[in-house]
């Protein structure tokens, strides 16, 4: 299985493989469009650990092995898009990027400032 996620470009890339089958997952969401939100962990919840957007594209691709025992290329056996879907970035994929800070720490000074400052970090 190989994965490529990528908080810069808001996508999430997925394929795996067997002898004869492979399965590809696409989903990527326009920048600007996702939301910090708060988990609830046993300590209580904490700020700013996940985004979510809600406006994301799916897109899944299906393929088989062709050919003499299998041995030639992939072949598409179906393709089907999902709009709109969720995409979430949380942890490393997330925090790795310095998102994963609540609003005073990404501010600093400007802290009392307006949320539009602490939302464009988001996007």
């Amino acid at each position: 299985m190989s994965s490529d996620i990528s908080w810069d470009d808001r996508t999430v890339k997925l394929r795996t493989t067997n002898l004869t089958h492979a399965i590809e997952i696409k989903a990527s969401a326009p920048k600007g469009t996702f939301l910090g939100l708060t988990p609830p962990f046993e300590e209580g919840h904490k700020p700013n650990l996940l985004a979510q957007s809600h406006v994301a594209r799916l897109e899944v691709k299906v393929s088989k092995r062709v050919g003499l025992l299998g041995l030639g290329g992939w072949e598409t056996v179906c393709e089907e898009v999902f709009e709109p879907a969720t995409l979430e970035f949380a942890g490393d994929s997330y925090r790795a990027e310095g998102r994963g800070k609540g609003k005073e720490e990404l501010l600093g000074a400007r802290a009392t400032g307006g949320e539009e400052d602490y939302l464009a970090l988001l996007s």
